[in-house]
């Protein structure tokens, strides 16, 4: 005779206590309100989200590549400039690549309004090369547009440039500054960009 029929005989049909507890055990078991399974996914999900931000943040952050013309002949900067990307050329070179006589023809891309262009350029020779503001003053004008907007002026290569790197800096302007103004940081600047190419004689 197991235990339960012998709890039933003694307690003349009604349920000892040891059984209304084992029931009782079972019922609140089945009944028991189960743990969520999404828990422990929502608790990884939580820490993946931040490592998954910041990596569309860096992508979205992250300076974007000039659109060459036709030929692939657009300079690449270093840095873009803030708001508007600069950019500069010699004309059928390789990207990167000026020789003495050449042009150097000067673009901008996402400017939100017409301003003016500062540009020069340290070279092998150690010279500051002024190509904008000229002795007389004179500056590019860049008018606010999508795409490239190619500058109204564009500067020579010369001998003072001598052979090897160069580093060029650009600058657009508001209005119109001196090169004083614009080495001392006073001049009003909406974007910047520094590009380096090789000069070659």
């Amino acid at each position: 005779m197991d235990d339960d029929t012998l709890h039933t005989l003694l307690s003349k049909g009604r349920l000892s206590g040891a059984q209304r507890e084992r029931i009782l055990g079972r019922v609140l078991e089945q009944h028991a309100p189960q743990r969520p399974r999404f828990r422990r996914w929502g608790v990884m999900a939580a820490v993946a989200l931040p490592a998954a931000a910041a990596v569309a943040l860096a992508v979205g952050l992250s300076g974007r590549s000039p659109a060459p013309d036709e030929s692939g002949e657009w300079l690449v900067p270093k840095g873009s400039a803030t708001g508007v990307h600069l950019e500069a050329r010699c004309p059928e070179r390789a990207p990167g690549s000026c020789r003495h006589g050449d042009r150097l023809i000067f673009s901008a891309d996402g400017a939100k309004r017409d301003g003016f262009l500062g540009a020069y350029a340290i070279c092998s020779t150690g010279e500051r090369i002024w190509y904008f503001p000229t002795a007389d003053g004179t500056m590019p004008s860049v008018h606010a547009g999508a795409g490239h907007v190619v500058a109204d002026h564009a500067a020579r290569i010369g001998a003072e440039h001598g052979a090897g790197r160069c580093d060029l800096s650009l600058f657009l302007l508001e209005r119109r500054a001196d090169r004083a103004s614009i080495l001392a940081g006073s001049a009003a600047v909406t974007g910047k960009a520094s590009i380096a190419f090789e000069v070659q004689p």
